[in-house]
């Protein structure tokens, strides 16, 4: 089973169309892998999503859009949270 970690800038690319988007949408389409995340990794969405609303790319609503997608995601598990443990 092939495993992927993303971060942030990847997984924005699920929900926003930007370059790299056909990469990221062809590894979720692969029919049996993992799509791992780190916790930090929804802050560090929280910071891309800042700043596409500074640079004018989205609008609040698109953000709240993208929050309620991130959180459908990591609740149907398509999106997995993955455990750091201390060596």
């Amino acid at each position: 089973m092939a495993r992927y970690f993303l971060d942030a800038s990847a997984v924005a690319k699920l929900y926003r169309s930007e370059p790299g988007s056909a990469f990221v949408d062809r590894i979720f389409s692969e029919p049996v892998s993992q799509h791992l995340i780190f916790r930090l990794t929804i802050v560090g969405m929280e910071s891309v999503l800042a700043l596409k609303v500074r640079t004018g790319e989205i609008d609040q609503q698109a953000v709240l859009i993208v929050r309620r997608r991130l959180d459908a995601d990591l609740g149907r598990s398509r999106l997995l949270v993955a455990a750091v443990n201390r060596v």
